[in-house]
């Protein structure tokens, strides 16, 4: 599921769309998911930090490499989350 941010007025991507009924990301998430196991994909989002490692499976797609970037690796490397570098 795509999950659109709140300024978001359209989907960045063309997949199916989570409906978070006015529920804030977090709590859509785990609601959907019931039992299973959450997976999120996701660039810089407050969700990986929001989150437990232990309760979902974190993945974080770093697009470059420049000296922000490298600095938000470092603060996603303690979220427990697997960092992929797409450069």
């Amino acid at each position: 599921y795509y999950i659109m941010h709140p300024r978001e007025t359209e989907p960045l991507l063309d997949v199916k769309l989570l409906n978070k009924e006015g529920m804030i990301a977090e709590d859509a998430i785990f609601k959907n998911a019931g039992e299973s196991k959450v997976r999120i994909i996701s660039a810089y989002s407050a969700v990986l930090f929001n989150i437990s490692s232990q309760d979902a499976e974190k993945i974080y797609i770093s697009l470059n490499n420049d000296n922000s970037e490298i600095k938000r690796r470092s603060l996603i490397e303690k979220t427990g989350s697997k960092i992929i570098e797409i450069l």
